[in-house]
């Protein structure tokens, strides 16, 4: 007798339904890391998701940022506070 998982993702309509689920996640709480949210999901919903599942998905939704992007960002951030104080 072979044992089957007792949820599995199969068909296009529960691969939308669980990525739709991942995305509401994120934008929920858009300050949570790829391995944050497959944890809570899978605390959640009681369905195992990876961190590189949950990575991809938001990559290929533009919800991620690169590091490089973030540093140019915070270096941007600090050059405008000089520029303010300067200014004052």
């Amino acid at each position: 007798m072979t044992t089957v998982p007792d949820r599995i993702v199969s068909g296009t309509g529960s691969r939308r339904t669980f990525r739709s689920q991942i995305i509401d996640l994120a934008l929920e709480i858009p300050e949570s890391s790829p391995r944050e949210l497959a944890v809570r999901y899978t605390d959640e919903k009681q369905y195992f998701v990876s961190e590189a599942s949950v990575y991809r998905l938001l990559k290929a939704h533009d919800l991620i940022t690169s590091p490089a992007y973030e540093r140019a960002l915070s270096r941007l951030h600090l050059v405008q506070r000089i520029d303010m104080a300067a200014v004052a």
